[in-house]
């Protein structure tokens, strides 16, 4: 898995739940808003009904008055304090669905008679109003979260792209050019000390690589030149006709040897210089079956 997915899916690990608090805070807010305000008118109904009513006692009048939404009417209750305000459900003109209400209750005294006050507002539009908030709130969560991916994506190549850079460099990088390979200066640290520490490896493997090189031209030469001076001397050897049988067979085996020794380190040579990326021209040659081509160097 490449780092620049790994640090996207940490990235929303962290984010969905936050949004997802984010909205529930919101959300839980705005209802609170909305019921506050709901109580607030409530409280203001009933006061002016009280009013209202103590108005219409001082005439000596009983008042009773039933509706959806209001309800007034003498009661054997006990007097409340304050009002008691909750969430109920009822149901529409046609029966056909629930409406849910905010109600308020309580029993107020009326020149000493007790009433029983009960007020209801229908909540029908705040769930509708609630219902178009959350919509929003998802359409915008769903677009911030969509955009904050983009941007994190785009964002983290563009950070990532010296690295890329570097990596494609090292890639491509050959033994023999490796002196000419330099890892630029960025302007991030992290990416700095990996530059640095590059450009001193580069630097160290083509020291490397030109004493390899030497070392095999030497040591061919080194060693080339005393086998060539003791084979000449054993051929001259040969050509002296007082030597024993025994002694000719012994001088022929050394020179066998010698022979077998000049080929090893030519060998040994060559697989060096292979080694060495020394031979810079490549050729596809064919083994076998017609259709397989191993690559090999010459």
């Amino acid at each position: 898995m490449k780092l620049l997915t790994k640090t996207t899916l940490y990235f929303l690990a962290a984010l969905v739940p936050l949004l997802a608090m984010a909205g529930f805070y919101l959300f839980n807010q705005f209802s609170k808003e909305i019921n506050y305000r709901s109580d607030k008118e409530l409280i203001s109904d009933e006061m002016a009904w009280t009013q209202y009513l103590e108005t219409e006692a001082e005439n000596g009048t009983t008042f009773i008055l039933k509706t959806p939404d209001l309800s007034i009417s003498p009661t054997d209750n006990a007097i409340t304090d304050y009002p008691t305000i909750t969430d109920i459900y009822g149901y529409s003109k046609k029966g056909s669905y629930k409406i849910p209400y905010r109600q308020l209750s309580q029993v107020v005294s009326i020149s000493g008679n007790p009433y029983q006050i009960i007020i209801r507002q229908s909540q029908e539009q705040k769930a509708a109003l609630v219902t178009d908030v959350t919509r929003i709130m998802l359409f915008v969560f769903v677009g911030l979260f969509g955009a904050t991916l983009i941007f994190n994506w785009a964002i983290s190549k563009r950070l990532w792209k010296p690295f890329r850079h570097s990596l494609n460099k090292i890639r491509s990088a050959e033994l023999q050019k490796m002196e000419a390979i330099h890892f630029e200066e960025t302007n991030t640290q992290e990416f700095n000390e990996l530059n640095v520490s590059l450009n001193y490896m580069t630097s160290k493997m083509y020291k490397d690589y030109v004493n390899m090189k030497e070392f095999t031209e030497n040591a061919a030469h080194e060693m080339q030149t005393p086998v060539a001076v003791v084979q000449s001397k054993l051929e001259l050897l040969l050509q002296d006709s007082n030597l024993k049988d025994e002694q000719v067979q012994s001088i022929l085996l050394s020179v066998n040897a010698l022979r077998r020794l000049s080929s090893l380190n030519e060998g040994l040579l060559l697989l060096a210089k292979i080694e060495n990326n020394q031979y810079e021209t490549t050729e596809e040659i064919k083994f076998g079956s017609r259709n397989q081509k191993v690559p090999a160097t010459f």
